[in-house]
């Protein structure tokens, strides 16, 4: 519940076309309510929540949803106060999963003596409640969370816990796993990620996660594990007729993976990781025909193998595309138009307004580049150092965005970065492999944006620029190669020179005080795990 004394703070608009109300106190309410319901979705195990906003002569209530939010007009209490109480009425009455509880999450039901036991399998803090969850007909013991991206109430809200399966364990067969618990995009014919990755099994992919099952959640057509809120968009009373998704709650296991990108110690061991998750993301395209479309710094984990060689695997593959042999996509049910987090997002997905164009290999191999990037700046050593101009850096090259007509536009601080050859940070490096990888990436990645030629009158024949031979064969290389990235990151980790300025460690990052942050104040929904990308922001235009 949250009480407001002034109408002005109204969010909402009954009268207006568009329902919503433009001054900055509006916009201040709605994203106090927004930022509690996110809150309360992702603190607790919810299928939906419930808001009342209170004001002196009226109230509102909300109902919201991974899908959206249904927002009443105005219950004037004077007249229909009696409705407000009949919902608390019906809500107390009401059951738990009416009332948003998820109830597949339940009490762990261990004694002491395996409560201790699954503890130190898990290794969870003291303080952290076990719970059990259903997956399909099977039962697993969650812990830690070991990845949360639910920063947003509305999207997949996906979190991975460490996971205990007491029947494996009875059998004396490996019992810790990740758990992945998501709200997908739901179509009829959409493969689920579990038949994703037993596609990636089949063509023998490496450096992918490992399916153990997988499952909707509560599979009935009618339930509370399916949102409601797109049932509402084409109703005569509704004045935001905008087209929503259907997301349906899922679950998955795969075998464990250990570490996130941040947990390695060297830079030279992170960069590993970053290539092998690039030879995982080569050989689904070349032998499975898949296009990640999300790769980003928090879809990389890793695990140690038989031989105790740390692996990097690409994680988070429920969004990617499915090609036919000739590059089209699959006729099955997919999303066409990008997705991505728009920290890591190729930048010429979202530099120009108009239609979507389809994500590519290519623009997958960008989003690596920007992993990289992140790396670079934000866990190696250069001359900033922890700095005002690396804060203003971040904020410019990862959360660069403008809204334009109503859909939000970035890029450019990127396009203009490959313009410049990287030349404002790869200089400052202290280390002077990682720096020459870069180079070497950011020479071929920019000749995917060429630059704009300023026109000359008094030229009769005006002299179109072109490719050097050696950037022919960098494009080429790039376009048609799809080996290319690992093969770099391959030759780059044999340089000399990685014992030098080779630690990793997070920068502390200085606010930027009373200066004006125009276009790149940080968002609320945003990436990583250092400042100022602390939490996944997800990428999907309507």
């Amino acid at each position: 519940m949250e009480f407001k004394f002034d109408e002005s703070d109204d969010p909402f608009h009954d009268r207006s076309p568009s329902f919503q109300r433009d001054s900055i106190a509006a916009r201040e309410t709605l994203g106090q309510i927004y930022l509690a319901a996110t809150a309360h979705l992702a603190a607790q195990f919810r299928t939906h929540v419930f808001t009342l906003l209170v004001f002196p002569k009226y109230s509102r209530l909300i109902r919201w949803d991974r899908a959206g939010m249904v927002v009443t007009s105005k219950i004037r209490h004077a007249d229909k106060g009696h409705l407000i109480t009949t919902f608390f009425k019906r809500f107390g009455k009401a059951s738990p999963e009416a009332r948003g509880v998820d109830t597949t999450v339940q009490a762990h039901g261990l004694n002491v003596v395996e409560e201790a036991k699954v503890r130190k399998l898990l290794a969870t803090r003291s303080d952290t409640v076990l719970y059990k969850v259903l997956v399909g007909s099977k039962s697993f013991i969650i812990g830690d969370t070991v990845l949360l991206s639910a920063s947003s109430a509305f999207g997949r809200a996906t979190r991975w816990y460490r996971a205990y399966d007491p029947t494996a364990a009875k059998n004396g067969l490996p019992c810790v796993f990740i758990l992945k618990d998501t709200w997908r995009i739901w179509t009829p014919n959409r493969p689920t990620e579990y038949d994703i990755l037993k596609r990636l099994e089949d063509a023998e992919v490496e450096h992918v996660p490992v399916a153990v099952c997988g499952s909707d959640v509560d599979p009935a057509l009618e339930t509370n594990h399916r949102t409601k809120t797109q049932e509402y968009v084409n109703r005569s009373w509704n004045k935001r007729q905008l087209p929503l998704r259907v997301h349906r709650h899922y679950r998955l296991v795969t075998e464990e993976l250990d570490k996130h990108m941040q947990d390695c110690t060297t830079v030279k061991e992170a960069v590993t990781m970053i290539r092998d998750a690039s030879i995982g993301h080569q050989q689904a395209h070349d032998k499975a025909g898949i296009v990640h479309g999300d790769v980003n710094w928090a879809n990389i984990m890793t695990k140690r193998d038989i031989n105790g060689i740390l692996r990097g695997y690409l994680i988070d593959w429920d969004m990617c595309k499915l090609l036919n042999e000739d590059g089209s996509l699959e006729d099955c049910d997919q999303v066409p138009e990008r997705t991505g987090t728009w920290s890591f997002i190729a930048a010429r997905l979202i530099a120009e307004p108009g239609p979507t164009t389809l994500q590519t290999r290519v623009d997958d191999v960008e989003s690596f580049f920007h992993v990289l990037i992140y790396l670079a700046s934000m866990y190696t050593s250069h001359t900033w150092g922890s700095s005002q101009g690396l804060t203003r850096f971040l904020l410019n090259y990862f959360q660069d965005h403008v809204v334009l007509d109503g859909k939000e536009l970035g890029g450019t601080q990127k396009i203009a970065f490959f313009h410049r050859h990287g030349s404002d940070l790869l200089l400052e490096l202290n280390n002077v492999p990682l720096s020459g990888i870069l180079t070497h990436l950011v020479k071929a990645l920019a000749l995917r944006y060429p630059r704009e030629t300023m026109s000359d009158p008094f030229d009769e024949e005006p002299e179109e620029e072109k490719m050097s031979p050696m950037d022919e064969a960098r494009f080429y290389q790039l376009s048609s190669d799809s080996s290319w990235l690992a093969n770099i990151l391959t030759q780059g980790l044999a340089l000399p020179g990685w014992d030098d300025h080779n630690e990793m460690t997070p920068h502390k990052l200085p606010d930027l005080g009373n200066e004006p942050k125009g276009l790149y104040a940080a968002r609320k929904k945003v990436d990583c795990d250092g400042p100022p990308m602390k939490k996944k922001r997800k990428v999907q235009s309507s």
